[in-house]
């Protein structure tokens, strides 16, 4: 298929979705609970509520963090209170991408757990002089300060394994959608997969993880005149795994870490961008050769929209949350309220869908 046509059809695809949503959340009866919901940037989303114009968010950090530590919201569930030890953020490749650049996309993956294992490895030492350097590099990325950035980390598990727990998740993550008439069950086989298991066990791979791990760096860069092309969100630290390995100060020589190993890469056409449905539509343009993004868009556009890529490595896991205004403190609170989503296709998303649906509420788009 042409990527024009492709990113047509992505973003026809999404209407049919947010149309169907709407005509499913909005029936009910004058003693129904409900909770409204409108799409809102995570960078955007505190100066909405503080505007009066929401109620509360749910967000990734460091927004989260940041809203709290603005003294103008509360936190009122963390992620991991709502799923436990649940996924968020995956790396993904375009596999036209893979099937050209098998060599490319390996030493792209190393890079990401190399900078993943130093994000960890300076976390557990707050006192050390990486761990201001990270702090450093998180608010100029994040545009928070390093007080945010502290706070925000804290609450995050980086991570790049796809272990069996992974996959639980994403299998549950994927029926959950099917559940939520998101994502119908017959689009399964039109994609060629027997059911949510075989798409599980094929969509997510973790072969390439495993090749990855004996990439040894290079001294010279192998694709100068032709970087890999990554895509990202906007400010999100649950991608920070991306921001260390592109700093050019950590790793000697002016390289950053994907030189390093061999890599030139470049912020894709478009990018950042401001949620992970945008980073779909931009691997369908054929604007991104390897993502990151969350695993729940990373399924809902695949399924539905046909986006041909393939999830290689986990990101993090938990680090979200709903923050809200003073008056919101207990869950019949949310009567009436209006909250702000990073986006129908965000893990955030379908959680505050499952949350509220699970607890009585309709959910209705605003």
């Amino acid at each position: 298929m042409d990527k024009k046509i492709a990113i047509i059809a992505i973003v026809v695809v999404a209407i049919v979705v947010v149309g169907a949503f709407a005509v499913t959340m909005l029936g009910g009866d004058d003693d129904e609970k409900v909770v409204y919901w409108t799409p809102i940037g995570p960078n955007l989303q505190k100066e909405a509520l503080i505007a009066g114009q929401i109620d509360g968010a749910i967000t990734w950090e460091p927004f989260a963090t940041d809203a709290l530590l603005s003294g103008e919201a509360t936190i009122y569930k963390w992620s991991n209170e709502i799923w436990e030890d649940h996924p968020c953020c995956v790396v993904a490749v375009d596999n036209s991408f893979l099937e050209e650049n098998r060599d490319l996309t390996l030493r792209t993956l190393k890079a990401h757990i190399a900078a993943t294992e130093w994000i960890i490895n300076t976390i557990a030492d707050p006192e050390s002089e990486n761990y201001t350097k990270m702090l450093q590099m998180g608010a100029e990325f994040s545009e928070r300060s390093v007080e945010v950035v502290n706070g925000s980390v804290s609450n995050i598990v980086f991570t790049y394994n796809i272990t069996e727990s992974f996959e639980e998740w994403m299998r549950v993550i994927t029926q959950k959608y099917i559940d939520l008439n998101l994502i119908e069950e017959s689009v399964l086989g039109t994609r060629g997969y027997a059911d949510v298991d075989d798409f599980v066990a094929n969509y997510f791979n973790s072969s390439l993880l495993e090749e990855a791990m004996d990439i040894q760096p290079s001294t010279t860069v192998l694709n100068a005149d032709n970087p890999v092309r990554l895509g990202y969100l906007v400010g999100d630290l649950h991608q920070f795994a991306r921001v260390v390995a592109n700093n050019d100060t950590l790793w000697g020589d002016g390289k950053d870490l994907f030189e390093v190993y061999g890599v030139a890469t470049v912020t894709s056409e478009g990018g950042p961008y401001a949620n992970g449905g945008a980073v779909m539509n931009a691997f369908a343009a054929g604007y991104v050769d390897i993502g990151y993004l969350g695993s729940p868009p990373a399924i809902l556009n695949h399924l539905n929209g046909g986006v041909d890529i393939t999830v290689i490595a986990q990101v993090n896991m938990v680090g979200s949350a709903i923050f809200v205004s003073e008056e919101i403190t207990t869950l019949d609170d949310f009567n009436g309220k209006v909250i702000a989503t990073p986006g129908i296709s965000s893990i955030q998303h379908l959680m505050f869908l499952d949350y509220f649906t699970s607890n009585g509420f309709t959910v209705k788009a605003l």
